[in-house]
């Protein structure tokens, strides 16, 4: 989980491409015994685009230019903040929570967008951590189906209060993460810590066909 940190600390062709790699490589299962949270998802899709061979991002495709993506997400609700190293960064609300940061990112020398990350505000309990992993869990299986790969534990058994299994986060010695296949991609849900001492949900989705790209690309400077 320290690698998987790290991209919401420093952004760049390193990171995207150890997210691609990682998420294209199955592992066996593991279920958590955590109770879940139903909730009913509402579609959203706020921006109407025609087929795409890329993968969708509230209905828009996960390609284009920076500046043309960040126009949709505008469009669709979000403030943009900042730009940086291809990297541009927005916040707004996103399936039902507020104050949420979107990092878009493009794939390294080529301005095409690539790569989306969500992140969900801090909490500072793990009853509220999990509580809002298992929500957006249950909405992305309601949309996507059964995650792809799901891997929910924690490194040590004596782990069992909530201010044991927080710290665990903190201390990167908790897994929980499920990676759902789409038809151009694939988005992983995850818990880490955002710093030393705070954690949070993050969510991925990452293009298949411009993930590919910067594979070749990354290929092409070895």
């Amino acid at each position: 989980m320290k690698l998987i940190r790290s991209i919401l600390i420093a952004v760049g062709t390193v990171c995207a491409l150890f997210f691609f790699v990682r998420l294209f490589v199955n592992e066996p299962s593991e279920e958590s015994d955590e109770p879940s949270t139903e909730i009913v998802e509402e579609p959203v899709d706020t921006v109407g685009m025609a087929v795409n061979p890329h993968l969708k991002f509230k209905g828009v495709p996960i390609d284009g230019s920076l500046k043309t993506f960040v126009d949709r997400m505008k469009n669709a609700g979000f403030q943009h903040s900042s730009t940086h190293d291809g990297i541009a960064c927005l916040e707004g609300d996103f399936a039902g929570f507020k104050n949420c940061q979107l990092y878009v990112s493009t794939v390294n020398g080529l301005d095409v967008v690539s790569h989306i990350t969500v992140l969900f505000p801090t909490r500072e309990q793990w009853r509220l951590l999990y509580d809002d992993y298992t929500q957006l869990k249950q909405l992305l299986t309601e949309k996507y189906g059964k995650p792809a790969k799901c891997t929910e534990r924690f490194q040590h058994s004596y782990v069992d209060d909530d201010f044991s299994k927080y710290h665990a986060v903190l201390l990167d010695q908790a897994i929980f993460e499920s990676v759902f296949r789409a038809d151009n991609g694939k988005i992983a849900l995850y818990i880490t810590s955002n710093t030393s001492s705070s954690a949070l949900v993050a969510l991925e989705y990452l293009d298949a066909e411009n993930n590919e790209a910067l594979r070749e690309h990354a290929i092409d400077d070895l």
